[in-house]
């Protein structure tokens, strides 16, 4: 096969700028990846179109925080989830250490897409079944809680660190059944989604006239708004020039010195058509040139927060080493302080702005709420093997591991 490369002739205008340049070629090796994917779903349709077609998407799990390895491998989950030929998208998730935002996030991305969602090769790069039982279910119950219509746990047989089988019959029995009867107790049902969440992720460049947009501000977004229960649709820079206008009762931006001139355009008109547009640190400065973007194209803010607040919350990273040759996992080096004065004013700004706020961040439980036909439900997982008292919209309840789902009133 030979690939060829020929992007649109650039304006004479726009030749010399060369993040331009980067930033199409980019595009473009994860659009011909996404194309191949899709070709070999149209060919596996030919040859037995009586069964769905489920892609397993290698490096699924670094598409929200770890955006070095996605310009690396070029696999880029939005572009892949908008193919056209599959039936079910699958991803390869795993958890970092027993964080399981990043399996969360990935859901929060191609949920917009309407297709089932699956998490291929489920487990733990950085502890695999060393973890134990109970950090294994949590990270399951994450990923029917955003969404998941199906697992397939990958079992490496005989390998140290991933064998499943190592957790002992009971325990991958007990496991199992939690994950089901959670998934059967939302079936049918939908997330509530409130808010859309910009990931500013660009190529990471090395002349570039400012730094880059930065990750730790979206990753700490991530995990505040995924800590107070709220709904989020994740948006790549590409994908946020379609947003609806009038669909979210927020739009969060984290820090994003560079915005495409068309991604402005439709942050534009969607704080136009009432939703609360929220900034943290630098809005709207560059383009995806690189050039000064005009003031007449910035959209103006609802609120603005002039630090990048999600990157103080979240605190310290780092790659925790991996105990075989997966890749390095990005996680927070101990726990952010989902308590702190900053914290809680994040929370009072976006309740003020309209958007319906769930849960306090700081108490140690996942909520997501569903909506189906016979009302709504909240599907609460502890962060941890403790029992609590939970209160989501009035109704009260003790929770304790696995799970626990509450009946909420109709809205």
């Amino acid at each position: 096969a030979c690939l060829a490369y020929a992007p649109p002739a650039p304006s004479e205008e726009k030749a010399e700028r060369p993040l331009a340049k980067v930033w199409d070629w980019m595009d473009f090796r994860a659009m011909e990846l996404a194309g191949f994917m899709d070709w070999f779903a149209e060919r596996i349709k030919s040859v037995d179109p009586s069964r769905p077609v489920i892609t397993y998407t290698t490096m699924s799990f670094a598409n929200p925080f770890e955006w070095d390895y996605v310009e690396q491998m070029a696999v880029e989950l939005d572009k892949v989830a908008g193919q056209r030929h599959h039936d079910v998208i699958g991803m390869q998730l795993a958890s970092a250490a027993g964080d399981a935002d990043s399996v969360a996030a990935a859901f929060d991305m191609v949920r917009k897409t309407g297709k089932p969602m699956w998490a291929v090769d489920l487990l733990d790069f950085s502890l695999g079944v060393g973890g134990g039982e109970e950090l294994l279910t949590r990270t399951s119950l994450a990923a029917v809680q955003h969404g998941a219509a199906g697992i397939l746990y990958y079992c490496w047989y005989g390998t140290p660190v991933y064998n499943y089988t190592d957790l002992g019959i009971s325990a991958l029995r007990r496991m199992a059944e939690a994950v089901r009867t959670a998934a059967e107790a939302v079936e049918g049902m939908s997330p509530e989604v409130s808010v859309a969440l910009v990931m500013p992720r660009m190529p990471l460049y090395a002349f570039l006239p400012e730094p880059a947009n930065d990750w730790r501000d979206f990753m700490g977004w991530y995990k505040l708004l995924r800590r107070m229960g709220l709904g989020v649709d994740v948006y790549t820079l590409g994908e946020a020039r379609s947003l609806k206008a009038g669909g979210y009762r927020a739009v969060v931006v984290p820090d994003c010195a560079y915005l495409p001139r068309a991604a402005a355009q439709a942050l534009g008109r969607c704080a136009e058509a009432g939703a609360a547009l929220v900034t943290s640190g630098r809005f709207a400065r560059r383009d995806e040139t690189g050039e000064i973007l005009p003031a007449r194209l910035r959209p103006k803010p609802s609120y603005a927060f002039d630090e990048a607040v999600g990157a103080r919350l979240l605190g310290e990273c780092w790659r925790h080493p991996s105990p075989t040759d997966t890749p390095p996992r990005l996680t927070t080096r101990g726990s952010p302080d989902w308590a702190s004065e900053r914290a809680q004013e994040v929370v009072q700004r976006l309740s003020a702005l309209g958007v319906r706020v769930v849960k306090d961040p700081a108490a140690p439980f996942f909520v997501r709420v569903f909506r189906g036909k016979a009302g709504r439900r909240a599907l609460v997982v502890p962060d941890g093997n403790q029992a609590g008292q939970a209160r989501i919209e009035g109704v009260e309840a003790e929770v304790s591991p696995p799970w626990k789902v509450l009946d909420l009133p109709r809205r």
